[in-house]
Parts: C-alpha cells; sequence; structure tokens
C-alpha cells in the first residue's frame, strides 16, 4: 500500500493542502490519476480571472468543477452549484460558467433553472416531435391512427444526404426516397427527423413532387397521396407551433411552410389539394367480365414452377384470395364502404321473417337527428345473403373440425368477425389493391380501385330513379348525413329490401344477361296523376330534371305534415281561388 501512494504522490501529491492555479496541466492530473485525495477535498482556483471556480475532489478519482454563494433573497446560506466533471469542460470554459452562475446568484437567480430554461431554448424539434405532439392528448379512432401511421411511414421513406441541409434543397434530385430505392441510410437522414426550423418553403415544393413521383402504381402518379402528406406535415406544424411556441412564450417555431403550396396555382396536384371524387362507375360492358374475375379468386391458385419446390398453393386454393373473393363480391352487391364491410361482426347480423339486415350502432347520429334511431338497420339482397351464407358454412366448418381435432385452432379462429384475414387473426384490410390488380389481370379490362362498387351501386340506383334518401340508407349513410326532411320520411325494411333487389335485378342482367331481364319498376313523371297545368309549369322550368322536382315538392310536403300539422292541413285544402298565406304562417 505504502509503494502505491508514493507512486501516485509523483503524480499528483495526495498531501496537497494548498489552493492553486487552476492550468490545464495541473487539472489534468484529477483526471489522469486514479486517487488524487486521500479524502474528499475543496480546491480553489487562484487564478486572477477565476470567477469563483473551485474543484472537489474525491477518494474515487472524480473530480468536479462547482462554484459556492448565497442565492440572493433565497432562504438559507451558501448554495454549492456543479458546473461539470474535470475534463469534460476546458478550464477556460469552466471560469467562464462560473463567471455567469455567479452572476446569476447574485441576481437572484438558481443556475440550475437558468441551465434549464436556455436547454429548453436551445432544443431543436422535429417532425417527428411534432408527430408526438399531435398524437398526444386525444382520442383517435384505431382506423384514424393506421391513416396517420402510413402517412408518417411516407414521411420517414424521404431522406437527404447527412452533410445537405433541408432548407438547401432546390431540386427534387437532391431527395432520395426509400420507398424505390432500397439502399443503405447511413449516409441519409430522414425527413421525420428534421429540424421544423430548417425545413423551407422550397423543400416542400420538392418533397410534394418526390412524394408524387415515388408512391404510384406502375405508371400512376401517387398525386393524391403527395397532396394528402404535405397536408399532413401543415397540420403537424399548426399543432406544433401552437404547444411549443405557448411553451416557450415566444415564436420558437417561426412558421409553417407548407403554406407555400396555397400561394399562386399549380402547387397542388388536386385543386386545393383535395382529392376529386370520382363520378365514374363500372362501365356496364365490364360487369360481366370484372363480376367473373371476382368469383375465379375463389379457386385461384398458382402456377407450378418447376424451379420453385418450396411453392405453395398450387394444389389448393390462394388463403388471401379466396377472402379478397368474399370482400371485394360483397362490396360488389351492396355498395357499401370497404372499411365498413371489413369491421362487420357475427353479431350484427339478424334474421326476422326471412329478411337478413346487419345492424349498426348509431347513438352519435341520434343525437344529432330528431327522428334518429340509436340502431340503424340495413336490409341485405339475396346476393349480399348468399356471400355471408357461405362464410357462416365456412366458419361452422372450421368451428367443427377444431372442435373434432381434425384441424388444430389458430390464435384467434373464433373471431367475432365476418370477413378474417389470411391468419384468422384480424379483419380483413380494407385496401385489397393487390387482387384488384389480379382481378384486373383476369378480366383483361382496365384496372378498377375498391370504391367502385359504392359508385356503381349508387350510379345504378339513380339510373333507376330511386328516392335519393333511400339509396343513401341502402349504402349505409350515416344519419349524420341526412337533413331533416329525409329524417321525417319513415321507409320500412321490406321497402329497402324490394329496393335493393331492384337494384341486384338490374346488376345481374348484366352479370347474366341470358337468364335475368330487368324490369323497370319505377314511376316516371307521366305516371303520377298531376295537374296538366303544373305538369307543364314544371316541365318548362325544370326541363328533364322536372321528375326529380316532383319528388322534391312530395319529400317537403311529408316534412311540412310531420313538423307543422297545421300549415299542411291549410295546404291540402288551398286551391289557387282561396290561396291566403303569408310569412307569419311558417315562423
Amino acid at each position: 500500500m505504502a509503494n502505491k501512494i508514493s507512486s501516485l504522490a509523483k503524480i499528483f501529491p495526495q498531501d496537497q493542502v494548498e489552493d492553486f492555479d487552476f492550468s490545464a496541466t495541473n487539472t489534468q492530473k484529477f483526471v489522469n490519476t486514479k486517487h488524487p485525495v486521500f479524502a474528499e477535498k475543496v480546491f480553489r482556483d487562484t487564478a486572477q480571472d477565476a470567477n469563483g471556480l473551485r474543484i472537489r475532489a474525491y477518494p474515487s478519482g472524480k473530480a468536479v468543477y462547482f462554484v459556492e454563494k448565497r442565492i440572493r433573497s433565497a432562504a438559507g446560506g451558501a448554495k454549492k452549484r456543479i458546473i461539470c466533471q474535470v475534463g469534460e469542460k476546458p478550464v477556460a470554459m469552466a471560469r467562464k460558467e462560473a463567471g455567469r452562475f455567479i452572476q446569476w446568484m447574485a441576481s437572484g437567480k438558481d443556475p440550475y433553472i437558468e441551465l434549464k430554461i436556455e436547454l429548453e431554448k436551445s432544443r431543436v424539434y422535429t417532425v417527428g416531435d411534432a408527430y408526438k405532439i399531435y398524437m398526444s392528448d386525444r382520442k383517435i379512432k384505431d382506423s384514424t391512427i393506421e391513416r396517420y401511421e402510413r402517412q408518417k411511414k411516407i414521411i420517414s421513406f424521404v431522406h437527404i444526404n447527412k452533410k445537405s441541409d433541408w432548407k438547401d434543397i432546390e431540386n427534387e434530385s437532391q431527395i432520395i426516397n426509400t420507398n424505390v430505392y432500397n439502399r443503405n441510410t447511413s449516409n441519409l437522414k430522414s425527413l421525420i427527423d428534421a429540424n421544423l426550423n430548417e425545413i423551407s418553403s422550397q423543400s416542400i415544393l420538392k418533397i410534394h413532387i418526390n412524394i408524387t413521383n415515388s408512391h404510384g402504381h406502375g405508371d400512376n402518379k401517387a398525386e393524391t397521396e403527395g397532396d394528402r402528406v404535405i397536408q399532413f406535415i401543415g397540420h403537424l406544424y399548426d399543432i406544433a407551433r401552437e404547444v411549443i411556441n405557448e411553451r416557450h412564450n415566444e415564436n420558437y417555431i417561426k412558421r409553417n411552410p407548407t403554406k407555400i403550396m396555397n400561394q399562386g396555382k399549380g402547387h397542388w396536384n388536386n385543386p386545393g389539394g383535395h382529392s376529386t371524387r370520382r363520378n365514374e362507375s363500372l362501365d356496364t360492358k365490364d360487369i360481366k367480365a370484372h363480376y367473373d374475375a371476382i368469383m375465379s379468386l375463389k379457386t385461384l391458385k398458382n402456377t407450378p414452377d418447376l424451379n420453385n419446390k418450396t411453392q405453395k398453393y398450387v394444389n389448393k386454393p390462394i388463403p388471401g384470395a379466396v377472402r379478397a373473393h368474399y370482400f371485394l363480391r360483397f362490396l360488389f352487391w351492396t355498395g357499401w364502404r370497404p372499411g365498413d364491410v371489413a369491421t362487420i361482426e357475427w353479431d350484427q347480423i339478424e334474421i326476422e321473417d326471412g329478411i337478413t339486415t346487419i345492424s349498426w350502432d348509431d347513438r352519435a347520429a341520434k343525437k344529432k337527428l330528431k327522428q334518429g334511431k340509436e340502431i340503424y338497420k340495413i336490409p341485405l339482397n339475396h346476393q349480399a345473403v348468399a356471400v355471408i351464407d357461405e362464410l357462416r358454412e365456412i366458419k361452422k366448418k372450421k368451428m367443427l373440425a377444431v372442435k373434432n381435432g381434425y384441424e388444430k385452432p389458430t390464435k384467434n379462429y373464433d373471431d367475432e368477425h365476418v370477413f378474417l384475414n389470411v391468419f384468422e387473426s384480424k379483419y380483413i384490410k380494407p385496401n385489397q389493391h393487390h387482387y384488384e390488380v389480379i382481378v384486373s389481370k383476369i378480366s383483361g379490362i382496365r384496372h378498377y380501385p375498391t370504391g367502385i362498387y359504392r359508385k356503381t351501386f349508387l350510379t345504378y340506383g339513380n339510373g333507376l330513379n330511386i328516392n335519393i334518401y333511400t339509396l343513401k340508407r341502402l349504402v349505409f349513410h350515416t344519419q349524420n348525413y341526412f337533413d331533416v326532411t329525409s329524417g321525417y320520411i319513415h321507409t320500412n325494411r321490406e321497402v329497402f329490401k324490394e329496393t335493393s333487389e331492384e337494384i341486384c335485378a338490374y346488376i345481374l342482367s348484366f352479370v347474366e344477361p341470358k337468364k335475368y331481364k330487368h324490369t323497370k319498376k319505377t314511376k316516371s313523371l307521366s305516371n303520377i296523376r298531376i295537374d296538366k297545368d303544373i305538369y307543364d309549369e314544371l316541365t318548362a322550368q325544370f326541363k328533364d330534371k322536372a321528375e326529380s322536382k316532383v319528388s322534391d315538392l312530395i319529400r317537403m310536403m311529408l316534412a311540412v305534415k310531420a313538423l307543422h300539422p297545421a300549415i299542411y292541413k291549410t295546404l291540402d285544402s288551398t286551391t289557387t281561388e282561396n290561396a291566403k298565406f303569408e310569412d307569419a304562417d311558417f315562423e
């Protein structure tokens, strides 16, 4: 032990009792020596510009710079405030920091608090930080979270060289999108990690172009996706500015660079960045080929490949194709939204008096509509019922096979959802782009997106002169979207069923024209008993829209009858000879 102490003394005298000038050479000895002192000891800096700097050394080898002074107006005596460990900063910097600490304490400020404020002010907030703020303290549906996560993922694909700055992006070629280029990102930095104050308006324009060009399918550009991502980044900026600027009580996040998209014209892919609603539907000449292709998914197998000995689903149908078949087929015959269909559960399906209905909880809408209903029921036509019946039989056989030990139960084989994914662990994904493409290849016609079935059902229903409110209910427009007039029109399920079957029959006349012939059931204007002078006036004013105007008048009268019985009674007995309405009658 004596030899150890003797050898250490040559490096730094352990019996040092006097304060000394904290030169770089002397202070470095605290870093290089394992045991610089026998016991904890404090040394003062004797240099002229010391600013009260001190070193506290410990036998363990640790040594820290600190200052000691009473904080003005604070209770208690002198306070010790550590600056850093010895060796962490040069002596000159430690002395400068000691001067700052002493000034703060003399003016009644605690250096620790002031440093925390400075650290917060110098903090860099990234796009990722803005996303966390955007997602926190909110109730968000799972489907919405999935959409936000998709936008975040697309943002994370956008990269530039590590040595570049986002504010200097002037050309799309400076951006590397890893959605297209599968490359090492060690020398790249992602947009998700970019400083919010570093992203310029010019770089936003180029990022928008890059996403549009990089995330399309085939020759198609991702025009809607490009707009949505930039809009999403704009939302992140808006909420980040509100939260962060309020936190710092100053204009910390200086601007929202996505505002450039609204300056002038031509930046957005779609007008105002809002995707235009497609008015197209399945062409009648394509219906048979398209539907036959959907039906063929049920038995779709992989083509044998002699070079692939591990190839699956050569002798039996591809599970994913079978699942997609039932999902697309149900959409085809109902016109419902893919997201709504994907989440249907078995306990929503009811059969009463031979009519199969699907029920939805619509209590939120009921609060907004006087005549709204808590449970929203929609009857299915026989083609949609056939899909449900087949899936019910599959589930029944599956349950029986598991019960008898013929099959091992999957993780969630008894899932409550009707349309399961291939793993039978959750409901099917609403986006079935992969099988949309396969349907297009099998049919030999153009590619139709999944949403086309809704537009087709509504378009053909409108062509059959079916009441618009009835159509909306058939394709499950929640009651939130009904107006007051429609709320007073009560249509029973038999009428809904009959109407759905009429549209179904019309589509079937194109699917199997030899077997099914459609007969139009709806009445035209000429079938309605109406005074000739009114008929002539309607035709003169509205021309080809005269028929729909008659329906509007009937709906208005039904609403008046329910809302204002007295007014309706007067209207009912009114003729051109005794008309006597005044403005006060309608208040």
